[in-house]
């Protein structure tokens, strides 16, 4: 993955800006958000992302919550191939294949033991704070909105179409926690929940693919930086993570 490039949508959903240039002060918890979405994800290249692993055991021990932050030796990341590795990261935040141990082991370690702690140092949260748990889902999806846009999705059975992902985007959100964290959060969840199982929002998905991407994004800028807001008290842009 591109670093900046497949990044965008976060760029511009989390921290309002066309170019992660222009962020300012929040660019350090952009760096560690979206270097861990690469690593927990998309690893499938040892030789091209080992640097990036590095670059954040570095910004982690820089931070202000994240010094304590063991992540799982690089190593114990198996290489799962590029045309392979959405088999494995891309069928939702919480899924666990019950039938395929390595499956369901390789995302628990992207998941648990290196986005959502890296998640809680981007947004100065402790690792076991329910909320940085419901940021690193909602930078997951965006993140599953780009690979659906780019197509190739044979291996993303359970996330092929926008209905499929918007499901279970609600769904992500309600087990971790989003009903409690306060009421942005809740409303912002609920009408996720609510579309995604209307006929239209399936009807747009199936039809008219491209369209259901420029909603479901808009809607997503228009509110994800208010909600990130009340979950850490200050938006993505102006969040200082430096120790």
């Amino acid at each position: 993955m591109n670093r900046h490039g497949h990044n965008k949508d976060i760029c511009e959903i989390f921290y309002q800006e066309k170019s992660y240039k222009r962020i300012g002060i929040g660019i350090e918890s952009y760096y560690l958000l979206t270097d861990a979405l690469v690593i927990a994800i998309d690893h499938s290249n040892p030789a091209h992302d080992k640097k990036i692993f590095s670059e954040l055991e570095k910004r982690l021990g820089n931070s202000k919550s994240g010094g304590d932050i063991q992540l799982p030796s690089f190593k114990s990341l198996k290489s799962l191939g590029a045309g392979t590795h959405r088999y494995y990261n891309h069928q939702g935040f919480f899924f666990e294949d019950p039938f395929n141990e390595m499956r369901k082991e390789r995302w628990l370690i992207g998941r648990d033991e290196i986005l959502i702690p890296s998640t809680a140092a981007a947004f100065n949260l402790t690792v076991n704070d329910p909320k940085a748990r419901i940021i690193a889902c909602i930078a997951y999806y965006i993140h599953m909105i780009g690979d659906i846009q780019e197509g190739n999705l044979k291996s993303m059975n359970q996330l092929d179409n926008y209905r499929k992902l918007l499901c279970s985007f609600g769904d992500g959100l309600e087990t971790a926690g989003a009903y409690t964290a306060g009421e942005k959060t809740e409303a912002f969840t609920s009408k996720i929940k609510i579309v995604s199982t209307g006929e239209s929002w399936a009807s747009l998905a199936n039809e008219k693919p491209h369209r259901a991407n420029f909603y479901l994004k808009r809607y997503l800028r228009n509110n994800v930086p208010e909600v990130l807001k009340e979950l850490t008290g200050k938006y993505p842009k102006d969040m200082e993570i430096i120790k």
